[in-house]
C-alpha cells in the first residue's frame, strides 16, 4: 500500500495504464503487446529516472521472458557482489512476499478496466543519482526512536515488545511512478 498511496498522491502522469480499450494488456499474446509494455517501461523509466523496477515474481518471470524474446536479456553482477537482472541499466527486482510467506506484496488481482480482477503492476523507483552523487530521492527512514516494552513476567521468561517504526521518505515528487493493467500472460 506505501508506494500505490504515494503514487496516487503524485501528479496523473507518474501512473501509466496500459489498459486496452476495456481491458488489461496481454503481454504475451503477440510480439506487438510486448512491444507495447517495453513502451510502457520506457516511459515509467523517463518519467521516474528509475535505479530499480519493483514487481513480484510472476511480473519479473514474465519480463525476463519478454526481454530475452526481444534480445535485451541482461544478468550482470551489481556493486555487492550480487547477480542480478537488468533491463538496460535498471534492475528487475522482486519484492517478494508478506509476512504469512504466501501473499504476494505487489499482487495479480489488480482491479481491471473491465472490473476484472487480472491486472497487476510495476513501480519505478529512483534510489540516487547514476553519478555517484549522495543525492537520496527515495529511502527508508525512522521517524520515532525504537520503544522497548516489558509486557510480562508470568512464569520462567520475560516477554518484551520492541516498537520499530520505519516508513519511507521521498525527497523528490517524481521518484516513484507505477505501470499498471497489464497481465504477464498470453490470454
Amino acid at each position: 500500500e506505501g508506494l500505490k498511496k504515494r503514487v496516487a498522491n503524485q501528479p496523473a502522469r507518474m501512473t501509466i495504464s496500459l489498459a486496452q480499450s476495456t481491458d488489461t494488456l496481454k503481454v504475451k499474446a503477440s510480439t506487438a503487446n510486448m512491444h507495447l509494455f517495453l513502451d510502457g517501461v520506457d516511459r515509467l523509466i523517463k518519467y521516474t529516472g528509475a535505479n530499480a523496477l519493483l514487481m513480484n515474481e510472476e511480473t519479473k518471470v514474465g519480463f525476463t521472458s519478454v526481454l530475452r524474446q526481444t534480445g535485451q536479456y541482461v544478468m550482470a553482477v551489481d556493486e555487492y557482489g550480487i547477480m542480478r537482472e537488468y533491463y538496460g541499466k535498471v534492475a528487475l527486482v522482486d519484492v517478494g512476499l508478506k509476512a504469512d510467506q504466501s501473499t504476494e506484496i505487489i499482487t495479480n488481482t489488480e482491479t481491471a478496466p473491465d472490473n476484472g480482477t487480472d491486472g497487476t503492476s510495476i513501480y519505478g523507483v529512483r534510489f540516487a543519482d547514476d553519478n555517484g552523487l549522495k543525492v537520496l530521492y527515495l529511502n527508508g527512514t525512522q521517524p520515532d526512536p525504537y520503544l522497548v516494552t516489558k509486557e510480562s513476567e508470568s512464569g520462567p521468561w520475560e516477554l518484551w515488545r520492541i516498537d520499530f517504526p520505519i516508513g519511507l521518505h521521498q525527497k523528490s515528487r517524481f521518484a516513484v511512478g507505477r505501470l499498471n493493467n497489464f497481465k504477464m500472460a498470453a490470454s
